[in-house]
């Protein structure tokens, strides 16, 4: 039998068989109607020649429109920002309306169109046409404030369409994948727009059969089938036009020929003021909302490992304050327990099991096992994507002179990349698990949850759902279901649908310009979000490294096997970790944590007297038996353990302050000037702990400021053991003390907030509340530091011309005032990471000289 002109059998078919002998009809991939046959549905098809015709037209009129967009900018583009500036919000939105009639009011509408579809009980704020499926950053909310319009124009104005063909493609994303959008059918031909340097080529079609390269490009996603290409070209054609018309508006003043030549002549490109150096620090939030109306950035793989690497930082930094600050570890618990599921009414109205009587030891060992499991996840998790991010920075340094986008990546650098993208899904699963047990039982969110009761005396995985009665605002409900996106089950496809990034960015968005929102957010919540934001953003980018990120879901699935082996491989030692801290192993040293016994209780805010420095001395030593008793059964469990990060880090000797005992000042007049020369404890270097490490000097250190102490008996309830006097140790055989560092002169607003943060026993009146922006002008005041806002509560410093040394606060939330433990723990923090101390800052004088020249001298000397 001949085949029909035009037709292209199924390749994967047998070839002996003949389709129409066994009924069935032998199909014409090249026609049009063929895939709405095989599909059931309802597709727009057009000729090739209606096709062709189409892209030309588009392909034309857009690069009319951006010779001159381009010729205004040269000209004019200064006055442009000086002009949009100084408008009020009516004025701009005003003219948005008369250069896009009938512009959509709300940011990100596919998003809320979306969500209204799946809620049809929640009130439409606004009714969504298709416009905000297909331009959806093109809306009056983001247009109408004073960056977002003049960064488009700057970059659509500069650069060539070609530049933003797959970032307009991929904003379009909801639309096509809810099918609110369809392309047209045209098979067997590609329309090449990305990365091409000829614009007379730009949104041409070629056929499969005619070009070796089209085959390729389809399979990899490296360009666009006919339908999908034929939508782009009309959301740059109305674009371009927009923004020409924009312009026009603004400059109405000046005539048509001076718009674009003329005597007007070209003027230096004024450049837009950075985020940083308009509020005084990088927030990653106002990132992400600028990113579409910028060119698409390049892949930056050095800024993806310092992001992750700071994350590392802080998680050390978490872990290790946990283990030595008795005050941290405790407020760690309580707010573990204000976020644990058990504390909700099950939807009988009745209290959970294990907050009743004997039974509450189990919750207080869950509570507990849950936060140095966490912590310890938390730590490696980070270790592991800063050090696959690491290989990727040298990967790419290595091949970026020879990537091309008409080719693969190199083979060892795509494998890299695929199980980057692998951890980092993973991870993003570790803290949805978390956020599901957190936000439920969240101090503000609770009324609105219920738990069914545990089921055959099971009580660790209790369901919590939604009241039925909840009547929750439309913010509170918005925040919700964006939360809930994250882990539920019943909403895979919505996640799926809308994707990991753009749920977190739009759930920073609200939370940061929205105070209800940010009210029903915890601190504890917040932290978790700010953590999910870094993984989040590290997923962006990497999805975003065009033209090949198009096939790496093709791609994955070929190295998914492999990858999920060496994962599996890599998280076993850890989840015995996990196993080693289950709730009956750990129920005996947990009862130290117990916050009713008060064995934690560190009073480090109030007066030193004998009788505080006396408790706080017995919370430290408390803490460190507990963290034995933990370390014995980990090691007992755990092998490997030498893989691990947190291991690493315990084996390593480092400071640790010890508050000294007490000493009256009374009585000891003669040695008054040696007590104030004491800062705010002892120090000592030493593994943190010596029965984990295997160590046969359990319990001994020295001091570095004073002499050998032979430490007391710990007792808990008729537990004890006995702490063995210390010999002399050379202290240079571990890490030595840090070196007396030059004053750091600051003005009166930061030596308050740093005599807050810092003991000081001349001080002795008790410090209050820091507020935030003064923590902020302190830290930036020394000239030490660069600040960034990263995601939820979370703000990183960094330390100028250090690409290692990095410390994370977490801003209080919702009130802006830190609490003076939390302010003390910070400075413990600076101590630990730079030596800092409540002596070395001075009031600065008004002639006074820049403390960060000296200070960072000092250091490299």
């Amino acid at each position: 039998m001949e085949p029909k002109p035009g037709q292209n059998p199924d390749p994967s078919a047998p070839g002996e068989l003949e389709p129409e002998s066994l009924g069935v009809e032998l199909l014409c991939y090249s026609e049009p109607a063929t895939v709405p046959k095989l599909l059931d549905t309802h597709i727009s098809s057009k000729t090739l020649e209606e096709v062709i015709q189409g892209a030309k037209q588009k392909s034309s009129s857009i690069f009319a429109n951006y010779d001159t967009l381009n010729a205004i900018l040269l000209r004019h583009e200064s006055i442009i920002q000086s002009r949009w500036a100084k408008k009020k919000t009516a004025q701009r939105a005003a003219i948005l309306d008369k250069a896009w009639p009938g512009m959509v009011e709300v940011h990100r509408p596919d998003l809320i169109a979306f969500y209204n579809k799946k809620k049809p009980s929640r009130p439409a704020q606004v009714k969504i046409h298709v416009d905000g499926y297909k331009w959806p950053h093109i809306n009056q909310e983001d247009l109408t404030k004073p960056r977002p319009l003049l960064l488009l124009l700057n970059a659509r104005g500069r650069h060539e369409p070609t530049e933003f063909a797959a970032a307009d493609f991929e904003a379009m994303h909801l639309g096509l994948a809810t099918g609110q959008m369809m392309p047209i059918f045209l098979n067997e031909h590609v329309m090449i727009l990305h990365k091409i340097p000829d614009r007379e080529k730009y949104g041409t079609l070629l056929p499969w059969h005619e070009h070796k390269d089209t085959f390729e490009w389809m399979r990899t996603r490296t360009q666009f089938l006919p339908g999908e290409g034929l939508l782009v070209l009309e959301a740059q054609e109305r674009l371009m036009e927009f923004l020409v018309k924009v312009c026009k508006l603004i400059l109405h003043d000046i005539s048509a020929e001076a718009l674009v030549g003329g005597d007007s002549s070209i003027r230096p490109e004024l450049r837009l003021k950075k985020t940083a150096e308009i509020d005084g620090f990088e927030s990653l939030t106002a990132m992400a909302a600028e990113r579409p109306y910028r060119l698409p950035a390049e892949i930056n793989f050095d800024q993806m490992e310092a992001i992750l690497g700071a994350a590392e930082s802080a998680a050390e930094d978490h872990f290790w304050s946990m283990r030595v600050d008795p005050g941290y570890f405790a407020m760690n618990i309580r707010d573990a327990k204000e976020h644990r599921k058990e504390i909700l009414k099950d939807t009988m109205g009745e209290t959970h099991p294990t907050l009743k009587g004997a039974r509450q030891d189990v919750f207080l060992s869950r509570l507990v096992g849950s936060i140095i499991t966490n912590a310890i996840e938390q730590l490696e998790i980070f270790t592991w994507l800063r050090m696959q991010a690491q290989t990727l920075r040298s990967l790419h340094k290595k091949y970026e002179s020879m990537l091309s986008s008409d080719e693969d990546l190199p083979d060892d650098f795509l494998s890299a990349i695929l199980r980057f993208r692998h951890y980092l899904g993973q991870a993003s699963k570790a803290w949805c698990g978390q956020l599901q047990m957190a936000f439920p039982a969240s101090p503000y969110a609770r009324k609105y949850f219920v738990r069914f009761p545990p089921r055959n005396g099971a009580t660790s995985k209790d369901q919590v759902i939604l009241k039925p009665d909840a009547r929750m605002s439309i913010v509170e409900g918005d925040v919700t279901w964006l939360l809930q996106t994250m882990w539920s089950k019943d909403m895979d496809q919505e996640l799926s649908l809308v994707g990991l990034p753009t749920i977190m960015d739009e759930l920073d968005r609200l939370i940061q310009s929205n105070a209800e929102a940010k009210q029903f957010i915890s601190p504890t919540v917040s932290g978790l979000l700010g953590d999910m934001s870094i993984i989040c953003q590290c997923r962006s980018q990497i999805d975003h490294f065009l033209p090949w990120a198009k096939g790496f879901e093709h791609k994955h699935l070929e190295q998914q096997k492999g990858i999920m082996a060496e994962f599996t491989k890599n998280v076993g030692p850890l989840q015995a970790v996990g196993r080693s801290l289950d709730e009956k192993k750990i129920m005996h040293p947990a009862k130290l944590c117990d916050p009713s016994e008060k064995k934690l209780a560190y009073p480090s805010s109030g007066r030193r007297t004998k009788e505080t420095t006396e408790a706080m001395r017995w919370a430290e030593e408390t803490l460190e038996y507990f963290w034995a008793q933990i370390d014995k059964l980990i090691q007992k469990e755990c092998s490997e353990l030498d893989r691990f990060a947190f291991w690493k880090m315990l084996s390593q000797p480092r400071p640790i302050q010890r508050t000294p005992e007490w000493v009256d000042p009374k009585s000891m007049r003669t040695k008054a000037s040696q007590v104030n020369n004491v800062d705010a404890t002892d120090m000592t270097y030493r593994p943190l702990s010596n029965i984990f490490l295997g160590h046969q000097d359990q319990g001994q250190y020295k001091h570095a400021r004073g002499k050998a102490k032979t430490k007391t008996k710990i007792k808990t309830k008729g537990q004890q053991t006995e702490q063995q006097a210390s010999h002399d140790v050379d202290i240079q055989a571990g890490a030595p003390p840090v070196a007396d560092l030059p004053p750091i002169p600051v003005d009166a607003r930061s030596l308050k907030v740093f005599r807050t943060m810092f003991y000081n026993p001349e001080v002795t009146s008790t410090p209050g509340e820091v507020i935030w922006k003064d923590l902020l002008h302190a830290m930036t005041s020394t000239g030490l530091f660069s600040v960034e806002k990263r995601g939820g509560s979370a703000w990183q410093f960094h330390r100028i011309n250090d690409d290692v040394r990095r410390v994370q606060f977490h801003e209080p939330h919702p009130d802006p005032k830190l609490p003076f433990e939390e302010a003390r723990h910070y400075g413990r923090l600076l101590y630990r990471a730079y030596g800092w101390e409540g002596k070395m800052f001075v009031l600065k004088e008004k002639k006074g000289t820049k403390p960060s020249e000296a200070l960072l001298a000092a250091e490299a000397s």
